[in-house]
């Protein structure tokens, strides 16, 4: 009862444009159509019969008329005894909403490869564990797969967008991939689902909008797009277990709480940034490294607000002292090194770091400006000076891709990758010492 009344909430307000001269209900083989008898064609309705396997067929023929049929129903009802679902090959190109939501039992399912359209909630509640969409398919309405309790879902090639709420609280899924060719993704679309580890973005996309990635309990993985440029606010917001992400140079401005709450160890920000938002790494509390490139001009407040764990900022921007107080708020300033380049390093100004003020006699902030080191360029270890040990740092960091917390400070060429160009200049300058 509980199921049926959301159900009702949930299409309210939401329509399929099935044409309005499908009227008549027929039954053929204990299943219920819907037709259009001038056009012969019928819509799957309803099959109440305690089946296990269901076929839903390419035609039907009642009295001695063909009809093709070409959708599901909206709201079509299908016993709950069903566990399996094959639609035949034919003419079938929508599929209405909430078509599976009454399958309760139901663990395969097989879709013809003429469908091209997939109305909202088209997957709703259904329970059926893999779910391959033909390629043919070339929109999905929004809340396509919303609670569905599918562990693996393949999208097709054909879309370009992925609608807002698509994957909203799917409880089982645990890894997705979103195809080449997706330029867009909708609110919410990647929400609440609880088993999900690997994320997959396509090249394609260049902007993640404002409430698109969050809520992922036990996310480990995501692949940033290599042309991406915007990531909106609270865009990987309450990721906890999301420890590494690789920036993409294209990167220029990052939103509110993007990466709030999540379990990054290090933010290796790349050159060409420019925004970064109030709130967008605060409380991350692995988080002990951290790079701001020379190219940011506008810092949020709190945007690395109550990281506890931190040890490194490695500060390339000029203007950043003038940032005001609560950027970095939290800080445990007893294991806290602020790297300053040469411009920077004005260690009467760093009480500004945290507190605002040019106030010398504020104890915060006098504690602060212990913590200001100028920048030696190449010290890897941040030891302040460059010598065999940056070495051993620098090629364990080339080695392991980066994979680390302290891969600001080994980025000494500041191009966004730990390399061999980076392992060249701290063999240089320990060469021409």
């Amino acid at each position: 009862m509980k199921k049926l009344f959301a159900l009702l909430i949930l299409v309210v307000g939401v329509s399929t444009s099935w044409a309005s001269n499908f009227g008549e209900y027929i039954t053929v083989n204990n299943l219920q159509y819907i037709i259009d008898y001038d056009a012969q064609q019928a819509l799957f309705n309803r099959c109440d019969a305690k089946l296990t396997s269901l076929v839903i067929p390419a035609t039907i023929v009642s009295n001695n008329r063909t009809y093709q049929v070409v959708g599901i129903d909206d709201d079509a009802y299908i016993n709950p005894s069903v566990t399996s679902i094959t639609i035949e090959d034919g003419n079938m190109t929508l599929i209405g909403k909430n078509a599976f939501a009454t399958c309760d039992k139901l663990v395969t399912l097989k879709l013809p490869s003429s469908l091209t359209s997939l109305s909202a909630y088209a997957f709703a509640y259904c329970q059926a564990k893999n779910i391959v969409l033909p390629d043919g398919i070339t929109s999905m309405g929004e809340y396509v797969f919303y609670k569905c309790g599918a562990t693996n879902i393949k999208l097709p090639a054909g879309i370009t967008s992925i609608p807002q709420y698509a994957f909203y609280q799917c409880p089982n899924l645990a890894s997705l991939s979103i195809p080449e060719g997706v330029t867009s993704l909708g609110v919410s679309c990647v929400q609440t689902c609880d088993a999900l580890k690997t994320l997959v973005l396509p090249n394609s996309l260049t902007a993640i909008g404002d409430n698109t990635i969050s809520g992922l309990p036990v996310l480990e993985s995501v692949t940033l797009p290599n042309r991406l440029k915007t990531l909106g606010e609270y865009s990987f917001y309450d990721c906890p277990k999301l420890e590494q992400v690789v920036f993409p140079a294209s990167l220029t401005a990052i939103g509110d709480q993007a990466f709030s709450l999540t379990g990054l160890k290090a933010a290796n920000l790349p050159n060409g940034l420019k925004t970064i938002g109030a709130s967008a790494f605060e409380m991350c509390e692995n988080l002990e490294s951290a790079t701001i490139p020379r190219t940011v001009t506008s810092l949020g407040s709190l945007s690395f607000g109550y990281n506890p764990a931190m040890k490194r900022f490695y500060i390339y921007a000029p203007t950043v002292l003038s940032y005001g107080s609560s950027k970095f708020s939290g800080a445990n300033v007893n294991q806290l090194k602020v790297f300053l380049t040469n411009e920077n390093y004005d260690p009467y100004r760093a009480e500004m770091i945290t507190s605002g003020t040019t106030s010398t006699t504020n104890r915060w902030s006098a504690r602060f400006g212990t913590c200001m080191v100028k920048m030696v360029k190449c010290d890897t270890d941040g030891n302040s000076i460059v010598d065999v040990s940056d070495v051993n740092e620098t090629i364990n960091l080339v080695l392991n891709k980066g994979n680390a917390a302290y891969v600001a400070g080994a980025d000494n060429d500041i191009n966004g990758t730990i390399d061999v160009s980076d392992l060249t200049n701290v063999l240089n300058t320990i060469v021409s010492k």
